[in-house]
């Protein structure tokens, strides 16, 4: 009990408990991305919102391809490698539903899940195209189930 106590009191007062190591991370926005030197390039829709079988409407406030990252040993600082993701911020609103009622994606390689109430990540080991094409599923993704394509989410680098 003592050990515990002695560890928490270390926490507060010496802020010496540094939690965050060695997990990957993801930036909020481009700004973030840009000052952790991970970002690569911005991605933009083709039509803002995008919409989808007349029911879903996802507006893209931002989208980015960053290196991934991940929290180093001393707090503030990352690593970063030659893997990368796409981070897309939205409205909360928009993407109620996703990963139960309707996914972007239907291969591992090309999904996106979503990273927050209103953010969206999906991950690449190489660099992808200027155009990346997601099939919008209804349901689950990866259920066994054929998928029923409902539409498309396209980007574009922009």
């Amino acid at each position: 009990m003592a050990l515990v106590l002695t560890i928490i009191l270390q926490c507060l007062v010496f802020n010496s408990c540094y939690t965050l190591q060695g997990h990957r991370g993801a930036s909020e926005n481009i700004r973030e991305s840009k000052e952790k030197g991970v970002f690569v390039c911005e991605y933009k829709t083709i039509e803002n919102p995008v919409i989808i079988n007349d029911t879903l409407k996802i507006y893209v406030k931002e989208a980015w391809i960053e290196k991934q990252w991940q929290y180093a040993k001393k707090k503030g600082e990352i690593v970063s490698y030659d893997e990368y993701q796409i981070r897309i911020n939205s409205k909360e609103e928009d993407l109620k539903g996703i990963d139960f009622d309707w996914t972007i994606g239907v291969e591992s390689d090309l999904y996106l899940r979503a990273s927050g109430k209103n953010s969206l990540i999906g991950d690449f080991k190489h660099m992808p195209n200027n155009m990346l094409v997601y099939p919008v599923q209804k349901g689950e993704a990866f259920i066994g189930n054929i998928p029923v394509i409902i539409g498309e989410f396209t980007l574009v680098k922009k």
